[in-house]
């Protein structure tokens, strides 16, 4: 029997974007944030959960032109040496097989150790990509934050579901959610 040692980069050290796009796959916890390693935890399971469901949701209201996909799937932003793995990603249906690729909507569940960069870091990079949807869910207060890429390239809050609260979702295509439902 074989073993194999993968070493996983150290939190907080500097690293280009080309060496982590070279990373071994077994590292699919590991982001760069404007050129520093950000090692996050296993999700949890309600964070599991809220993945599972919304993938199902987007999924069976996505049209051909699109497809969902469930993170890691690497979203780079070249120019600030980022290289971000969101939850859940929506891709045109002809762009899915560039390294370049630009969803068109990516959705963070947030955790205790990531919320702040979900919520601020991310956000802003994303909006630095280009991306035109944004969605932040919150398990431990079942809610779903709908942000849009406005004029002046930044996200803008366009609706904010509560618990029981149903969403009716525009971008990239029409889909209902209620966060309470994202749980169970």
């Amino acid at each position: 029997m074989t073993i194999v040692t993968i070493a996983v980069p150290v939190a907080g050290t500097r690293m280009t974007l080309a060496e982590w796009e070279r990373l071994p796959e077994a590292t699919d916890r590991v982001e760069l944030l404007e050129g520093v390693v950000v090692v996050t935890s296993s999700p949890s399971e309600p964070h599991q959960a809220m993945v599972t469901r919304l993938i199902v949701a987007l999924d069976r209201a996505c049209p051909d032109e699109y497809r969902v996909r469930a993170g890691p799937l690497g979203v780079l932003v070249r120019d600030l040496s980022s290289g971000l793995l969101p939850d859940v990603v929506v891709l045109r249906a002809d762009d899915r097989a560039t390294v370049d690729r630009l969803p068109v909507l990516v959705i963070e569940v947030l955790c205790p150790s990531t919320r702040g960069r979900d919520q601020i870091d991310k956000r802003r990079l994303y909006a630095r990509r280009g991306i035109a949807s944004y969605r932040l869910v919150d398990p431990k207060h079942p809610s779903l934050r709908i942000l849009e890429l406005g004029a002046n390239g930044e996200y803008v809050e366009v609706a904010n579901a509560v618990g029981d609260e149903p969403v009716e979702l525009v971008h990239p295509f029409p889909v209902r959610l209620v966060p309470d439902e994202l749980l169970r």
